[in-house]
């Protein structure tokens, strides 16, 4: 959900290049998409193995990220000709927008010069003016979603109900065509922190940030996905649904909800108040017995007197 780290690894190619040049600068460059905050990067691997830190530097500006290599990382990138540089860049979701597709498209700026060495205080972000287009990694995107619910009276279906609390899962079979027989698997997911989402005023209740799928995990781009709501706190002077009665399957479509998902109702408590149990309960009890206790002596006493 909201909240949520995404991760996006961009690959890129080292040329070989002649004996007597060197790289005089090898930048990745991430414009990564504005809704994602906190960017920055997980690793960078060549073969799958970690990169040593000296050979770049990372920075940040607002929500692009750049990797360039240093004057060390250049010449020991010379070496790695024909292998794959593997960086894989990071943000959290903080926001869906409309169309709740958040894409991203690394691009490779890389230039060489006629030395046999690097230039010591290499660009570390891309020149204003590359001599070339700089090639794309190709572009890649996650589609989210969310859902709204109305929470009504059994009885007065134009009554919103508020204080229902609910709690989101996800299912054994996401991407089943029909949600209504989904299964529960897992703990109940968190949304920006939260685990619990309670209905307003108006009865809605609104769970933002949902994943649906993405660009490259089948099934690709996917138009839906299932998960379940758990109805856990009925709204005050209604009855909590027990057993399945308190799960509601929901498919969730890529992008905002314009209108509701899902309406759930509920019916008012008819049941009579519970018998008092407890210290409270004992000390009414103990009083009223004090009361009629001291009620039986006085009538004792006041028909003893008129007797006499």
């Amino acid at each position: 959900g909201l909240g949520a780290v995404v991760v996006f690894p961009v690959t890129v190619t080292v040329p070989t290049i002649a004996e007597n040049a060197s790289f005089s600068y090898y930048i990745i460059h991430d414009p990564m998409d504005a809704r994602l905050t906190g960017t920055g990067v997980q690793s960078v691997q060549v073969d799958g193995v970690d990169v040593p830190a000296r050979y770049y530097h990372t920075s940040v500006t607002g929500s692009t990220v750049d990797v360039g290599f240093t004057q060390e990382g250049l010449g020991w990138l010379k070496t790695q000709a024909g292998k794959s540089v593997v960086v894989t860049f990071t943000g959290v979701v903080s926001s869906l927008g409309v169309d709740g597709v958040i894409a991203n498209t690394a691009f490779l700026y890389s230039n060489t010069q006629t030395s046999a060495d690097p230039p010591v205080t290499p660009p570390l972000v891309p020149p204003a003016n590359p001599p070339s287009t700089p090639p794309e990694s190709g572009r890649v995107h996650e589609n989210w979603g969310n859902v709204v619910v109305s929470k009504i009276d059994a009885g007065d279906h134009h009554t919103g109900l508020s204080g229902a609390q609910f709690e989101v899962y996800g299912v054994q079979d996401p991407y089943a065509s029909d949600c209504s027989h989904a299964q529960v698997t897992g703990d109940a997911l968190r949304v920006n922190g939260v685990s619990r989402f309670t209905s307003g005023a108006d009865g809605r209740v609104v769970i933002d940030g949902l994943f649906v799928s993405d660009s490259k995990n089948t099934p690709v781009d996917a138009t839906s996905r299932c998960y379940v709501l758990k109805e856990v706190v009925a709204p005050a002077g209604y009855v909590l649904p027990t057993g399945a009665a308190a799960l509601t399957p929901v498919s969730v479509k890529t992008g905002n909800t314009q209108g509701v998902d899902v309406t759930i109702v509920n019916s008012k408590n008819t049941m009579p108040p519970l018998p008092l149990t407890g210290a409270t309960g004992l000390v009414v009890l103990t009083l009223t017995g004090v009361v009629l206790l001291v009620v039986a002596v006085v009538v004792l006493v006041y028909r003893r007197n008129h007797h006499e």
